[in-house]
């Protein structure tokens, strides 16, 4: 069994800048010859990574995937509800599983974040 090696969290926020979260999310699930809690805790320090990317940024992502039409509000409302009824998931896993966008929606929203 694999050791999992600590993560520090800022280098994780920089990669997250550099590439999309769901890359780094596959790559994770991908990982061979961890035991499925070493693979849900670097999923757990991902996700908490790309939260913290997404507070510093301006716009939150709902309002810019409406912005560009990529979502109507009333599919942002949606995922917001199901977000403070407890769900920890990020807003894109939520909007990917509901069929709103896809990983192209979130990809467009971090690469215009990236060039701010």
């Amino acid at each position: 069994m694999k050791k999992l090696k600590t993560v520090r969290k800022t280098s994780l926020a920089g990669e997250i800048a550099n590439r999309s979260f769901y890359d780094l999310k596959k790559q994770v699930v991908a990982v061979g010859g961890l035991t499925a809690l070493e693979q849900e805790r670097v999923r757990d320090i991902i996700r908490n990574a790309a939260m913290s990317v997404m507070n510093e940024l301006d716009e939150n992502i709902g309002t810019f995937l409406v912005r560009i039409g990529a979502m109507r509000k009333y599919q942002v409302r949606d995922v917001l509800s199901l977000q403070k009824k407890g769900d920890g998931r990020m807003f894109g896993e939520i909007a990917i599983e509901f069929g709103y966008i896809d990983d192209r929606a979130i990809k467009r929203f971090m690469d215009t974040k990236r060039k701010k």
